[in-house]
């Protein structure tokens, strides 16, 4: 940006955002929750707790029983989900990569 002031040129003032110049220092992990005969979960709930912080981040999933949890930093994780009706399935040490988005699908046993 150019600006003027007076009858002369201040100069030259460069904006930079983090965004543009920044490094990307997390990801995220998206996928679809299901019960055993392939049909949709919708309103599961997804925990997802890193290893190393024990931080906790947590979705539900849409009507097509698809779950999305961005921003999360990289690192191992362990993902339940659980829905009404159904049992609690959990997965270990699912490894989130910088910068990518992780695909977990995850299958639930109707509750006995």
């Amino acid at each position: 940006m150019l600006l003027k002031l007076g009858q002369g040129f201040i100069g030259f003032v460069f904006l930079a955002s983090a965004a543009v110049y920044g490094q990307a220092t997390d990801s995220n992990l998206t996928g679809t929750v299901s019960d055993a005969s392939g049909a949709i979960v919708a309103g599961a709930v997804l925990r997802a707790r890193n290893g190393a912080t024990a931080a906790q981040y947590t979705a539900r999933t849409n009507s097509n029983g698809v779950y999305r949890i961005n921003n999360i930093p990289a690192g191992q994780y362990s993902i339940t989900a659980s829905a009404q009706g159904f049992g609690t399935a959990t997965l270990q040490n699912l490894e989130v990569v910088l910068n990518q988005t992780a695909t977990v699908n995850i299958s639930l046993q109707v509750a006995g």
